[in-house]
């Protein structure tokens, strides 16, 4: 029963670099939607900021957008297929560890 009317969420990193200090890649979120509403597919460019010894606070950032990804739609046809296309402006997300937990602020 769950299948019929959940979503599923699934993350795939198309190209890019995430081991550099500051890094980016492009991703497709896929969401498979429950009974009748479409399939959605989302391309989306990530840049992080991971904390390093000179951050004095400790946050790590992460943003996300699909602005700029235009080009890469046609080249990605094949895994976005039928799927309505989706689009996010921006989205942010800061998190740092502490004792016993984390922080964590999000903009979207």
């Amino acid at each position: 029963m769950d299948e019929l009317y959940g979503s599923k969420l699934k993350s795939e990193k198309l190209e890019g670099d995430l081991t550099t200090e500051t890094s980016s890649a492009l991703w497709l979120m896929k969401t498979k939607m429950p009974a009748l509403i479409s399939n959605r597919s989302m391309l989306v460019f990530s840049y992080t900021k991971q904390a390093d010894e000179e951050d004095i606070d400790g946050w790590r950032y992460e943003f996300g957008s699909s602005l700029g990804t235009e080009p890469f739609v046609d080249k990605y046809k094949t895994e976005i297929g039928n799927d309505v296309l989706g689009y996010t402006h921006l989205n942010m997300i800061m998190w740092r560890p502490y004792d016993g937990g984390i922080e964590l602020q999000q903009i979207g």
